[in-house]
């Protein structure tokens, strides 16, 4: 309940000082696995990691905050 007080959300906001290093990186492959069996065709399956996760609202950048993550 605490987590979901803030009334912008949370799905949106970056976690400072967290990178792509700290994802596991053995679900995100499972996960994109998964992905493109279920949408083979899709162009995001060509994308890299951080861009994968880009389109699918996982990382962003904030540039008034001047982070990413």
């Amino acid at each position: 309940m605490i987590r979901d007080q803030n009334p912008e959300g949370n799905d949106d906001m970056v976690i400072e000082h967290y990178t792509m290093e700290d994802l596991d990186k053995e679900t995100l492959r499972a996960y994109r696995t998964r992905f493109q069996n279920e949408n083979p065709e899709h162009i995001w399956n060509t994308y890299d990691d951080q861009r994968f996760l880009e389109m699918l609202g996982g990382y962003r950048k904030d540039r008034n905050k001047g982070i990413e993550g």
